[in-house]
């Protein structure tokens, strides 16, 4: 019996010293990204965007507000590289001082991704743990998103809204909030492809549909030459490379081959299409796949990228593959990028981390997915065959 204590008081004390860490580890993030002066970061292309876009000028150059990026012998200027649907919202708020504006959207963003975790624990109250919670404020996509004055936590919101929504069977719901989704950020057209696959017709035609028209408005807003200009941006991209590129692309670029990147993204996504299609997983364990496939298989998977993935974390428990991957997605980018340029032999120590991180968590997903391992198993009874929900019932008549 007082082995059974001493064991208790142990975990309780190791519970008490991690989480102590991870407060104090949240007080220098927020210290060290704290808005001071003139900051825009990021946010500040995206109101030059906006602002190019409102005036007929080509919404994808560079102009005064266009951050210049420089890290070691890599620099160039970071452009607004989302769709040209981003556009009718930059130009919304194209007016404002970038500077108070960048202020207001680092507490907004804050305060979004406050939400996002009271979501999670709601959904998974099991989970929902003091140390699970201070974890998830100590991602390094957090601290990178609202540094940078970046767009990602709002988008992790609407895809917990589309997580929640396919959980709770209202699939035009999540096909609505899909669609936005794809419009803004393409590379997430895997999730209603796999939908579609899978059979969850309903869920998938409702996100294509919905991002199709939404990818029209700029058209009729700006002309057709927008698409042509957004596409232009690609021409010239000298940090793919960077050790934060955490996509499979990113992650043979820095060996040397971006174009043995290409091909095992093609290989993840055909694999990816056959499970779905052979095995019609439940709609939550595709999901799962789904945006770890997305997040992968894209040309760019920054730090804030791997918010997308916290519904994975919440919804099983962490065996050693998933809590490796738990901690390596804790290392700040700026520590990341430091320690990589010191020398090859911190390169290869630190340039991959990230990478690593996400091949961690796919390794134990295709693990559950290939055995059936009950640790992802929290889902409703009434998911048991959601896809029924697709089906309309025939009316016969008498």
């Amino acid at each position: 019996m007082s082995n059974v204590r001493l064991f208790d008081l142990s975990t309780r004390t190791l519970k008490a010293g991690l989480a102590c860490l991870l407060l104090l580890f949240i007080a220098l993030c927020v210290a060290w990204s704290f808005p001071r002066g003139s900051k825009a970061m990021d946010l500040g292309s995206f109101l030059a965007s906006g602002r190019a876009a409102a005036q007929g000028h080509n919404p994808y150059g560079v102009y005064d507000l266009t951050i210049r990026f420089q890290s070691g012998d890599v620099q160039g200027f970071a452009i607004n590289r989302n769709p040209p649907v981003s556009l009718l919202v930059f130009q919304l708020f194209s007016s404002f001082e970038p500077s108070k504006l960048f202020r207001v959207w680092y507490f907004l963003s804050l305060a979004i991704y406050g939400i996002i975790v009271v979501l999670l624990c709601r959904a998974f109250p099991a989970r929902a743990s003091p140390l699970r919670v201070l974890w998830a404020f100590s991602l390094a996509g957090v601290w990178s998103t609202v540094n940078l004055g970046q767009i990602y936590i709002p988008l992790v919101l609407a895809s917990i809204a589309i997580w929640l929504s396919l959980q709770k069977g209202r699939h035009k719901v999540a096909g609505l909030l899909l669609g936005c989704l794809v419009a803004i950020k393409p590379n997430f057209l895997v999730w209603p492809a796999m939908l579609a696959l899978a059979g969850f017709w309903l869920a998938a035609a409702t996100a294509i549909i919905a991002a199709g028209l939404l990818s029209l408005v700029p058209i009729l807003i700006y002309g057709p030459s927008v698409y042509a200009e957004w596409i232009g941006t690609f021409a010239s991209h000298p940090w793919i490379a960077f050790p934060t590129n955490a996509s499979l692309f990113g992650l043979m670029a820095r060996l040397g081959s971006p174009s043995a990147g290409i091909a095992l993204s093609a290989i993840l996504l055909g694999s990816l299409a056959a499970w779905s299609w052979r095995h019609r997983p439940s709609i939550l364990v595709l999901s799962d796949l789904a945006i770890l496939g997305s997040v992968l298989a894209s040309p760019e998977a920054w730090a804030g990228y791997t918010l997308f993935l916290l519904p994975l974390f919440y919804r099983r428990s962490w065996p050693p593959l998933i809590a490796g991957a738990a901690v390596l997605l804790l290392v700040p980018e700026s520590v990341i990028l430091s320690l990589s340029r010191l020398s090859s032999w911190y390169f290869a120590a630190f340039a991959f981390l990230d990478n690593a991180a996400l091949l961690l968590l796919l390794a134990a997903l295709a693990k559950e997915a290939i055995h059936g391992d009950g640790n992802a198993a929290c889902v409703d009874a009434r998911q048991s065959r959601p896809r029924d929900r697709d089906i309309v019932p025939v009316v016969q008549s008498g």
